[in-house]
């Protein structure tokens, strides 16, 4: 086997480690992170986002005709930003740029403008775009890590092995634990 198409796959990440991973990371658009980091950190995203909506309806804090109060307002724009740059590194990790998101900002943007202005035949087609687009990003974001390094950096996922020549030729990981080896 070739040595360099080993990989360890290292152990998973818990809810509380991905979060803490993500906010010690909060403005960081560089590197990779792992599927589980990203998705544990849509839950935490949605559950303080939902929590804060009640507390805005219980405390009569609501500001618009939506719904919106000031505390989700606040809470959503203060998880933006990490929510912004775990996705960057999520599409880091699959070998892809993280401008592939402008692949939904951009006709969303233009489906606003276009609702807007009441062209609604552009809304309908330019709305369509932006949910195949979403679409596209949340199957990539689904898809497993790319166990080698790419131009982003080392996987967080899978570790390379190296291995130790013995005396008869034969070769053997220098790390014997119980973790999954992938070729």
């Amino acid at each position: 086997m070739d040595e360099s198409n080993q990989f360890k796959i290292l152990p998973r990440i818990s809810f509380g480690q991905a979060v803490k991973n993500v906010f010690g990371k909060y403005a960081t658009f560089t590197g990779r992170a792992r599927r589980s980091e990203y998705w544990w950190f849509q839950l935490f995203d949605f559950i303080v986002v939902f929590l804060a909506s009640i507390l805005d309806e219980l405390l009569g804090l609501g500001i618009s005709d939506t719904g919106e109060g000031i505390l989700t307002i606040i809470v959503t724009l203060v998880l933006l930003l990490p929510c912004l740059s775990v996705f960057w590194r999520r599409l880091h990790d699959m070998g892809k740029s993280g401008w592939n998101y402008l692949w939904v900002i951009i006709p969303a943007a233009l489906c606003s403008i276009f609702a807007v202005a009441q062209l609604y035949v552009l809304t309908i087609l330019v709305g369509i775009v932006t949910i195949v687009t979403a679409v596209m990003l949340v199957v990539w974001c689904c898809m497993d890590s790319q166990p080698e390094e790419n131009q982003y950096g080392p996987s967080p996922k899978y570790q390379q092995i190296t291995n130790v020549s013995h005396d008869e030729g034969q070769s053997i990981p220098d790390d014997h634990s119980d973790s999954e080896i992938i070729q």
